[in-house]
């Protein structure tokens, strides 16, 4: 090997430092391009682009034609969306935040204290409550059954309930007939189908018809209350009027048109009860009773003075708007005013409109992604 003198190592060492350098500068960049990609991959392997929806049937008809409408006009996949009734939605609802858990549930009662505790348990507490409308609880009938037009709120209580006042007592219901209620009342079997206990209209019929009767016109009461304390009064209204008859006068189903068709066909003197929708998408199947002589429709369900009108909901859970891609499309559109304007397409399945000012209280809440804030202490 030749000899090299100093100046000539030097050059050398250097182009090899170089050399390692470049190397480095390579491989860094290699690297770190490797780790962005990996990166990128594994956030766009959390994304989803189906937004998924559980909870209430009552509120399946609105979230379904928002749903279509959303897809259609951006040309997105169509959320998915399963029934199983408010509570169950709630309960499913809460399990988690992730891929894997809803983005949405509907129902058709708000949430309740025990629910929130539950969600805020695992951690889903970014949540927006949304009162997108209002909806009426019907108790239709065939078209061809025209025995009972009408009903007080006091005689409905006496149907349905588990326990009713007699001679100043509270007893199990003893009503068979129609016309033992009241002599004016047709002699019929008292047959009525309802919600069962998973699904939010189940509360709603409690609190509207047993519960709302039981405060109100019921004496045993109405002198219990000036005898024991708040908490005592509680304990008998929930003893005594916390739920519906469980024998054959009132039989809890799943609710949806093509069982009241059903059911209703099997008995042409029965009862069935359901959201407004079902009959104003059916008037050709079905007519309703009139409670304290009101019918359900559309204006007197928007204006409360159909007794057993009630609010529709829909709960949003907001850490997912950063991975469900569609998500605020989704919940913008079933606020906008393609869906909810004067004209709008919920409109036209009978929805009961909000007043302006909670329909833009709603959009704002939607819009920003407001935190419910009733279950703070």
């Amino acid at each position: 090997m030749p000899k090299m003198n100093l100046p000539s190592l030097l050059i050398l060492d250097r182009a090899y430092s170089h050399a390692a350098f470049l190397a480095f500068c390579l491989l860094f960049t290699f690297s770190v391009s490797s780790f962005s990609a990996s990166n990128t991959k594994q956030k766009q392997a959390t994304q989803t682009a189906v937004v998924k929806i559980i909870g209430s049937g009552t509120v399946l008809p609105f979230s379904k034609s928002v749903a279509e409408h959303f897809a259609r006009r951006y040309n997105v996949p169509i959320p998915e969306i399963k029934v199983s009734g408010s509570g169950t939605g709630f309960k499913n609802f809460c399990k988690g935040i992730g891929p894997g858990f809803a983005d949405v549930t509907n129902a058709s009662r708000p949430m309740k204290l025990k629910e929130w505790n539950v969600c805020k348990k695992n951690g889903v507490t970014n949540i927006s409550e949304i009162n997108f409308g209002n909806d009426g609880l019907a108790m239709l009938t065939g078209k061809d059954n025209l025995s009972l037009k009408s009903l007080s709120l006091e005689q409905l209580y006496k149907a349905i309930a588990q326990y009713v006042e007699v001679n100043g007592q509270m007893v199990a219901n003893p009503y068979i007939y129609w016309n033992e209620i009241d002599p004016s009342l047709p002699k019929k079997l008292i047959t009525i189908y309802g919600p069962r206990k998973t699904a939010g209209t189940y509360g709603i019929l409690v609190k509207l018809i047993i519960k709302k009767t039981c405060n109100e016109k019921v004496s045993y009461f109405t002198k219990l209350r000036q005898k024991v304390s708040q908490n005592d009064y509680k304990k008998e209204l929930k003893k005594y009027c916390g739920k519906p008859r469980s024998d054959s006068g009132f039989q809890g189903v799943f609710l949806s048109k093509d069982n009241a068709e059903k059911y209703l066909k099997a008995n042409p003197a029965s009862y069935f009860f359901i959201g407004y929708n079902t009959l104003f998408q059916n008037r050709n199947i079905f007519r309703s009773v009139a409670i304290d002589g009101i019918e359900p429709r559309v204006y007197t369900i928007s204006d409360g003075s159909y007794k057993l009108a009630r609010p529709l909901f829909f709960y949003i859970k907001n850490d997912h708007r950063e991975f469900s891609t569609n998500l605020n499309g989704y919940v913008k559109e079933f606020m906008s005013r393609h869906a909810m304007g004067t004209f709008g397409y919920l409109m036209g399945l009978g929805l009961g409109s909000l007043s302006n000012d909670d329909l833009k209280n709603a959009q704002y809440s939607v819009a920003i992604g407001r935190k419910i804030r009733r279950f703070d202490r």
